[in-house]
C-alpha cells in the first residue's frame, strides 16, 4: 500500500485481508478507497465496500455502497442479496 497507495487491487487485497481477519475498520477504509479508485470490472471492490462497511457498523455508507453498486452494475446487486 504504501508502495501503490492509488493502486485499487491493492486496496481491495487488504481489505479482504482485514475482513477475513476482523479488522472491519480497516477493511471499510481499504475498501472504500478501493471502490473510489477501480469499482471493479463487475463491481466487486463495491460489493466488497458495502459489505465491510456493514460488518463496521457503519449502515448508511454500506447502504450508499450498494446504491452505487445498484447503479452502476444493475445485476452485480441481486447477487449480493
Amino acid at each position: 500500500v504504501l508502495l501503490r497507495p492509488r493502486d485499487g487491487a491493492t486496496l481491495s487485497a487488504v481489505a479482504a485481508a482485514a475482513y477475513m481477519s476482523g479488522d472491519t475498520a480497516l477493511a471499510s477504509l481499504a475498501a472504500a478507497r478501493a471502490a473510489a479508485l477501480d469499482p471493479g470490472t463487475n463491481g466487486e471492490n463495491l460489493r466488497l465496500a458495502a459489505l465491510a462497511a456493514a460488518a463496521n457498523g457503519e449502515a448508511s455508507a454500506a447502504r450508499a455502497h450498494l446504491a452505487t453498486l445498484t447503479e452502476a452494475f444493475p445485476g452485480a446487486a441481486s447477487e449480493t442479496a
